[in-house]
């Protein structure tokens, strides 16, 4: 019996273990996607101020 819940027990810890490498795993990917959407998002705020800027300089 021992032996028994010991094997449970070690078969439990292996599967929390793959659950939570899963759950890091995830959230790594949730941030390394909210940061190429930051990259992003400052991507196509940038260039209107940029164009701006060298439209003005061109004018002069």
């Amino acid at each position: 019996l021992a032996t028994r819940y010991s094997l449970l027990a070690t078969r439990y810890s292996l599967l929390a273990t793959r659950y939570s490498l899963l759950a890091t795993r995830y959230s790594l990917l949730a941030t390394r996607y909210s940061l190429l959407a930051t990259r992003y998002s400052l991507n196509a705020q940038t260039p209107a101020p940029f164009h701006n800027s060298i439209k003005s300089l061109n004018s002069q």
